[in-house]
């Protein structure tokens, strides 16, 4: 078996998102807001103190912890790693 890179945090807690709940609450209904485009689009180094709390606040409503998205750098990877699921899902 060749050798695996281990999973960061922030892939492993997307990835133990339920079903259900990744795509009720991401793929239908986040993941289709003009928010997520934004900050997606131009990074949340760009996004505003009131959108990074937006989004900060509905990413722990899917189960990822504040503290993982304490950093601009650190958002635009769980949006990666949720978008990255969406496609495959």
């Amino acid at each position: 078996m060749p050798w695996e890179e281990p999973k960061s945090e922030i892939a492993t807690l997307v990835e133990n998102i339920p079903e259900g709940i990744f795509m009720q609450k991401f793929v239908r209904e986040l993941g289709q807001t003009r928010l997520v485009g934004d900050i997606v689009s131009r990074g949340a180094s760009m996004a505003s103190l009131n959108d990074k709390c937006t989004i900060r606040q509905e990413l722990v409503k899917l189960g990822i912890p504040f503290y993982v998205t304490d950093t601009d750098a650190k958002i635009d990877e769980v949006l990666a790693e949720l978008f990255s699921r969406s496609t495959t899902t």
